[in-house]
This record gives C-alpha cells, sequence and structure tokens, in this order.
C-alpha cells in the first residue's frame, strides 16, 4: 500500500516510521531523499509492504525461507522482485 504523509511540526524520521511500520531507510530510499530532505511540509510516500519482514541468514535460500512459511518460493521471489537472496537482506514474506 502506498501513503502520502505530509512532514507536521514535531514529526520526525522516526516517529514517522515507526507509525507505519516502514523503516526509516526505506522511506528515505522511496522518496530519494536524505534525512536532510525531511522538512516541513515535505510530502513523502510511504510504501507499505504487506507482508513479514525476514533477515536472510547464512545457509537459507529462497526454498528453505518458502518451506519455513509454508508459501511456494515463486511467490516470495514475485512479492520481492528478486531471483536470488544474499546473506544479511531483507526480504519480505507476504501473507498466505
Amino acid at each position: 500500500m502506498k501513503y502520502l504523509h505530509k512532514v507536521r511540526k514535531g514529526d520526525s524520521l522516526s516517529s514517522i516510521s515507526s507509525g507505519y511500520g516502514v523503516s526509516a531507510k526505506d522511506i528515505l530510499d522511496s522518496n530519494n531523499i536524505t534525512r536532510e530532505g525531511v522538512q516541513l511540509g515535505t510530502i513523502l510516500c510511504i510504501n507499505k509492504i504487506d507482508g513479514v519482514r525476514h533477515v536472510v541468514k547464512p545457509f537459507e535460500s529462497i526454498d528453505k525461507i518458502s518451506s519455513k512459511y509454508g508459501i511456494t518460493s515463486e511467490k516470495i521471489r514475485q512479492f520481492n522482485n528478486i531471483l536470488n537472496v544474499f546473506v544479511g537482506e531483507i526480504i519480505y514474506i507476504p501473507h498466505k
């Protein structure tokens, strides 16, 4: 889901990100700005992912991860627009 958020007095990047359940980095990346770009009146596009956040661990593959969550590896690939995963990468697991 996509939301638009107008930065108001008292807002911080941290409070905005926690309010939407996304990371500050995701907000900055989605809007192609740095922390300095988050000013009063700035309109931010918030891309909220409807899924479970998963950090890829050593020796995990998409197949292993899909088995853990009980969904197909193809759904994970499509949801994240990826072919492979790398250790430390953050991916999202779609709800069943």
